[in-house]
């Protein structure tokens, strides 16, 4: 199984066109069994899934989480932000005027 997966744009009807915006969505795998990403990236999926940091990185990351869980105003003042760019990126977000994209 795929740890790392690359999806781009390309219409359903005619596998020829594509949204051509060179935007690449990537999925990652924390499940993932092949070795398809770098040992920095296998630990920080490994982390996701539950398992011990193995890396510096990692171990760092797991510090600041923990801190972050025991700061209350902390998490509250993430939770404000994260909600305020939600709603700004929805409610900013122009009509679709129906024309079509070049």
């Amino acid at each position: 199984m795929l740890q790392l997966i690359a999806i781009v744009a390309i219409c359903k009807e005619d596998g020829s066109i594509s949204m051509g915006d060179e935007a690449v969505k990537i999925f990652l795998n924390a499940k993932g069994t092949l070795d398809d990403v770098s040992d920095e990236l296998k630990a920080f999926l490994d982390y996701v899934a539950g398992k011990k940091p193995k890396d510096v990185y990692v171990e760092r990351l797991e510090e600041a989480v923990k801190e972050a869980k025991k700061n209350e105003r902390s998490r509250k003042l993430f939770q404000a932000r994260i909600s305020a760019l939600f709603r700004f990126s929805f409610l900013s977000l122009p009509p679709y005027s129906g024309e079509k994209f070049t």
